[in-house]
């Protein structure tokens, strides 16, 4: 192997200097498949969050209350968390900040449910952390997964399973 050495000097030495330095240090890309996943978990998330907001903004008791604001405090860190995961793995990821079709009408069942709007959060919550177990569990079992989102999904999986036997809890109610 040969290797050059090319001076540059003024200008265009230091414009190459600052194109070496920012390709030296810039973020790789995720791949579509990590890219898929963490778009889906933070559809679930805002979803998740919206839910919480909604049963906190009916719910009938300050025990509910209190419950739901849990839930919106634990999910708003887990969003920010997966958000600077994704932003150490590749700059230039955005997650979605809002939500899709299915859940916008799991919502709108959770706002017209009335004075169920807990059972029916309950309900919606149990399943929603059901369903980002299993997303989780997959994700952590991909070899070619990203390791800095694995890292972060590892860390949150105690929170969703918290969260996942809170909503059982309230199911039971």
């Amino acid at each position: 192997m040969v290797k050059t050495t090319i001076l540059l000097s003024g200008a265009a030495g230091r414009v190459a200097a600052i194109a070496f330095v920012a390709a030296a240090t810039s973020h790789h890309h995720l791949s579509e498949t990590d890219q898929a996943f963490l778009t889906s978990t933070a559809i679930v998330n805002n979803y998740q969050l919206g839910a919480a907001r909604l049963a906190q903004l009916m719910a009938r008791s300050n025990s509910d209350r209190s419950d739901a604001g849990f839930m919106i405090l634990e999910d708003t860190r887990l969003g920010a968390d997966m958000k600077s995961a994704a932003a150490r793995s590749d700059g230039n990821f955005r997650l979605p900040a809002g939500i899709d079709p299915v859940h916008q009408k799991l919502l709108a069942r959770l706002r017209d449910s009335g004075d169920d709007v807990f059972g029916e959060y309950a309900k919606q919550m149990t399943a929603s952390h059901l369903a980002m177990r299993k997303l989780y569990g997959e994700f952590l079992s991909r070899s070619d997964a990203d390791r800095g989102i694995q890292a972060a999904i590892k860390g949150a999986l105690p929170t969703v399973e918290v969260h996942l036997q809170m909503a059982k809890a309230l199911v039971q109610r």
